[in-house]
């Protein structure tokens, strides 16, 4: 039996996530409480309705720029039913699509996901979202670079992106915010001596 409230613990997350990464969420489902959530989603002894959950939000700043969320029945994610995702994705005109799935992602899943497409896929673990990382006080602040920013950095330090210290695509924090390979990562952590300092790493 599905728990409910790890589902709304995720969803809740994913919504943080999304306002993290920029993109334009509803300040009345990052209000949402547990009770409100299982008025909304909860069909009694049928579960969580996961199809009702799917979110597609754009960018504050480019509302061409958009992503679609989807949370996947059952204790594992089918090919048939990502092939479902894929095809809805296709029309759907976004940038990124996330999966929220349970348990393991097979190999011929894993395929189905990595073959090249105009739209970037992310794979998320429910159980991995039930709680936020970012919120966790020892987990500096992170801002990811622009490709202006990147170019800036790597001149000023007359340094080769393959130099700078390494944040794998496979990290909590890589995760959250989708960074990608390639990507350059603003750190700020804070000190006692000198209240904060700055340090950079490339994604791989």
């Amino acid at each position: 039996m599905e728990n409910v409230t790890h589902i709304y613990r995720a969803w809740k997350t994913v919504l943080e996530m999304l306002r993290d990464r920029g993109y334009i969420t509803s300040e009345e489902d990052h209000n949402t409480t547990l009770e409100g959530f299982k008025e909304r989603f909860y069909k009694g002894g049928e579960g969580v309705d996961h199809k009702e959950l799917t979110i597609k939000v754009v960018k504050e700043n480019d509302a061409t720029d958009g992503i679609i969320v989807f949370f996947a029945e059952g204790v594992s994610l089918k090919t048939d039913v990502l092939g479902k995702y894929l095809t809805e994705v296709e029309s759907e005109h976004v940038k990124r699509a996330i999966i929220v799935y349970r348990g393991k992602l097979s190999s011929p899943v894993k395929q189905m996901m990595e073959q090249p497409r105009e739209v970037k896929w992310e794979a998320l673990l429910e159980d991995e979202l039930i709680v936020n990382v970012t919120h966790h006080v020892l987990v500096p602040q992170h801002i990811l670079l622009s490709p202006e920013e990147k170019q800036e950095l790597l001149k000023k330090y007359q340094v080769k992106e393959s130099q700078l210290p390494r944040l794998l695509t496979s990290d909590p924090i890589s995760k959250y915010y989708g960074f990608q390979r390639g990507d350059v990562v603003k750190i700020i952590r804070k000190s006692e001596t000198a209240g904060r300092y700055v340090t950079y790493r490339a994604v791989f």
